[in-house]
């Protein structure tokens, strides 16, 4: 494998789905790059998730989640 040289967002407005979502909080808003925005889920329990469909196979070195 070759030497790691830089970042790269590979979510960037890649399709997104969610367990649920919460008013004007959609899914979408996770992979906008605006930290204005955000998702948040219908339910405040264990059983929400997002899914985040990358089109192809990739290594994943980072995740970067804020909140």
């Amino acid at each position: 494998m070759g030497e790691f040289t830089r970042w790269m967002l590979i979510s960037y407005k890649k399709s997104v789905k969610a367990s649920s979502y919460y008013d004007k909080y959609k899914p979408e808003n996770i992979v906008d790059e605006n930290v204005k925005t955000f998702w948040v889920a219908e339910k405040n329990d264990d059983k929400q998730w997002v899914e985040i469909d990358l089109l192809n196979l990739a290594t994943v070195y980072a995740v970067q989640i804020n909140y």
